[in-house]
Parts: C-alpha cells; structure tokens; sequence
C-alpha cells in the first residue's frame, strides 16, 4: 500500500511541471500513456491465480506447528455476513469508513489551498511531501498496529490527521510556506490511516474467516464518504471563500472515525473471545 505513496511523489512534480507547461489536457494524456505502459504490462507479469503458482502447496500432512494452529482456530471464531449484519460493531465500522471516506477529501482539496497560496511549483513539491509521508505512514501504522494494536495505530493516524489540518489552516492565514510543508508532511502520515484502519477494524470485531464478504459491504462506505466529502467541501469554498469550515469538519470527522473504529474493533474482539470460550 505504501507504494501508492511513492508513485505519488515521483510523478507529482513532473505532473504540476506538464500542467504548467502544457495545461492540463496534456498532463491527463501523460499519466494515461503511463499507466498504460507500466500498469498493465506489471499488472499481468504478476497476477497469479492460484497457491500453487506461488509455489505453495495445501496442508495435508497434519503437521501443523502450535502457532498454525492457533491461527486457524482463531479464524474459526468469525462472524458470518448473516451475523455482522445484525451487529452493532459492523454498523460502526460502517460508519468510520464512512468518515474516513469524508476525511480523506482534504487529499483532494489540498493542493488547490496550498497553490492558492504558494503557487503552482510549490504545491507541486508538497504533494510530493504528503505522497512520501503517506508511504511512510502506511508502513508505520501498519507496524504500530502488529505491535501494539488497533487503539494505538488508529489514534497516531488520528493526531496526524488532526495537527496537519489544523497547521494547514493555521499556514493559510498566516502565509508561512514552512507550516504548509509540515502541515502536507502529517497530512500524509495521518490519512494513511483512512484506507488501513477499515479492514484491521473488520479483522479485529468480525474475525478473519469472512472478511471477505463483510469488508465488500465496507468499501463502499468510503466510497460514500469521499463521493459526499469532496464536493461539499468545495462547495463551502464556493460559499465562503475559505475552507477553514471544510477543514474543520475533516477535524472532527477524523476524530469520530477514531473513536468508531476503536469501539468496533474492542466490542467486536469481545464478543469473539465470548463465543471462542
């Protein structure tokens, strides 16, 4: 998933470059070809459909060791689709995704206020910066989490969340291209826990064995909140000139997402550890 990242900060340079240079027709053709050319090619090279073609074979020896097998025992205890559904935890996690989805409209919004107030380059360099961050973010938040668990993890992506916007609107008053830098640099790290907390939310609350089934009804949620995030908040721009409304919207958004995810995940867990008993 950090990778996502890195793409972002190497091409977004040469993107703000081309839509400088040559508007933005040009830049959509350019990313197009690109795509093209190394997605696609990749994309086939790599996919393997089955364990076998990875070289893994099935278990049928029945040597498994301790920690197999309580791995399987523990993704035994699940939740099935049927089950979830009459759940409060999935309704919450639904909803955190939701407000994740609408959190991570300041990744749209962003470069506009950071260009509004900087200029084209300099935005340029920032989205690099957020792009880096975010890969990085992934990777921390995804050790956070195997460390010390889904409270944790959530809450650090949270406070980035939190202190980047508030330094972005902090930079958009004051002009200080210094604090936007920052406020691009924890924007990154903290919205990466917008796409990686949902299925660690669904992991921990409904279990393993169908996560599947359960996070397919999940991913739609972030859709919802993006498709709703990102079009309202250019609209309070439109009507008030600023996004310091907006921006303080994805503020307590991001804190309820947290708050959601972490309630999900502890009355989920519970209630697995219950049933397991």
């Amino acid at each position: 998933a950090a990778m996502s990242g890195v793409g972002g900060a190497l091409l977004s340079p040469v993107v703000s470059n081309i839509i400088a240079t040559y508007g933005w027709r040009t830049a959509c053709l350019s990313m197009g070809i690109i795509v093209l050319v190394l997605g696609l090619p990749l994309t086939a090279t790599i996919l393997r459909f089955t364990p076998q073609e990875c070289g893994f074979l099935p278990y049928t020896d029945g040597k498994h060791n301790a920690e197999e097998t309580a791995a399987a025992e523990a993704e035994s205890v699940s939740m099935t689709r049927a089950e979830a559904l009459k759940s409060p935890v999935f309704y919450l996690a639904f909803a955190a995704a939701v407000l994740f989805g609408f959190s991570a409209a300041i990744n749209t919004h962003a470069p506009s206020i950071a260009a509004e107030s900087f200029g084209l380059t300099a935005m340029g360099t920032m989205v690099s910066v957020l792009s880096v961050c975010a890969a990085l973010g992934k990777v921390i938040i995804g050790a956070i989490n195997d460390k010390f668990g889904l409270t944790i993890s959530s809450a650090f992506g949270m406070i980035g969340m939190v202190c980047g916007t508030l330094l972005m609107i902090i930079s958009s008053s004051s002009g200080s291209i210094a604090l936007m830098y920052l406020s691009f640099a924890l924007i990154g790290l903290g919205s990466s826990t917008n796409t990686l907390t949902p299925p660690l939310v669904v992991t921990a609350a409904m279990g393993r064995k169908h996560f599947g089934d359960i996070y397919g009804l999940i991913v739609p949620a972030f859709v919802i909140g993006v498709a709703v995030g990102v079009p309202i908040s250019g609209l309070i721009y439109d009507k008030s000139g600023s996004y310091n409304v907006a921006l303080t919207a994805i503020i307590i958004f991001s804190v309820l997402a947290c708050v959601c995810s972490i309630v999900s995940a502890r009355s989920g867990k519970k209630r697995l550890e219950q049933v397991q008993k």
